[in-house]
């Protein structure tokens, strides 16, 4: 279970990192706490995915969803709306006489905006799944508009998607999904078909970089060795590009440098990178 935990946290604080690096640097110059999380009614909550508009990190949380504003350092929270309450929570279709219960499964900025892959369940497996876009009401409170179905019935698994890390490129979303092992699917955002890459993924590492997408996989040769692959969107077709092998520890929030072709990463509480 420590374990678990730990992997859990240390994919959070990797995404953390990784959205560090895309932050102006005057920003970070602001404080010295890049986000500032406030709970609402007065309680701590947990954040489950984070993603970047502009100089804004929105953050998804169990309550509600707060936006921290990179240049003032300010941390605003909006609660779920009632009927996004009630749709996680469970609603009863007297027609069908079923249960469907609704959830986030994936957190990402497109269209100029915050958006959200929703699924459906009966509470035996998925039995939808839409794009959706964060939209904030007159009171303040967190909803999401449906925007349109996407392609997911080959990509589920047991009855559901897992989704562990994705990026937009153009229109695609690029998502790590659970298919027996982690891999890299491309999901349009028009609603057209998904498919399934080559690529391998370990625990969220997938990112943009210059209209292609990164993959990150682990192997074990005699050590832990990271396996970088560029992917072509949409064909898909997989490069390799580089191989790192830490001495100790782990690797975590890869990167483009912004205005380069450099890869950054944090291994062993350094900033590295790959040329």
């Amino acid at each position: 279970m420590a374990k678990a935990i730990w992997r859990k946290a240390r994919r959070f604080f990797a995404l953390v990192l990784a959205l560090a690096l895309l932050v102006p640097a005057a920003a970070l110059a602001a404080g010295d706490a890049l986000v500032a999380r406030k709970g609402l009614d007065g309680f701590e909550d947990d954040v489950n995915a984070i993603c970047a508009v502009g100089d804004a990190i929105w953050m998804y949380g169990y309550q509600g969803v707060y936006e921290y504003d990179a240049a003032t350092g300010e941390t605003t929270a909006y609660p779920f709306a009632a009927e996004w309450t009630a749709a996680r929570q469970g609603v009863y279709d007297p027609e069908t006489k079923q249960t469907l219960y609704h959830g986030v499964i994936a957190w990402f900025s497109w269209d100029g905006g915050v958006c959200a892959l929703v699924n459906t369940s009966d509470g035996r497996g998925m039995t939808d799944c839409g794009l959706c876009h964060l939209t904030i009401n007159e009171q303040g409170e967190a909803d999401f508009a449906p925007t349109g179905p996407v392609d997911w019935q080959a990509l589920e698994s047991d009855g559901r998607m897992q989704i562990d890390g994705c990026c937009v490129v153009g229109d695609v979303l690029c998502a790590e999904v659970y298919m027996g092992d982690m891999r890299l699917c491309f999901i349009p955002l028009d609603g057209s078909r998904a498919t399934v890459t080559d690529a391998r993924c370990w625990e969220g590492m997938v990112f943009p970089c210059d209209g292609a997408v990164i993959a990150v996989d682990e192997a074990w040769n005699d050590g832990t060795e990271y396996i970088f692959n560029r992917v072509d969107v949409p064909s898909g077709r997989v490069t390799e590009i580089a191989r790192f092998s830490p001495e100790d520890g782990y690797l975590a929030s890869p990167a483009q440098e912004p205005g380069t072709n450099r890869i950054l990463f944090v291994c062993n509480g350094y900033l590295m990178a790959l040329d």
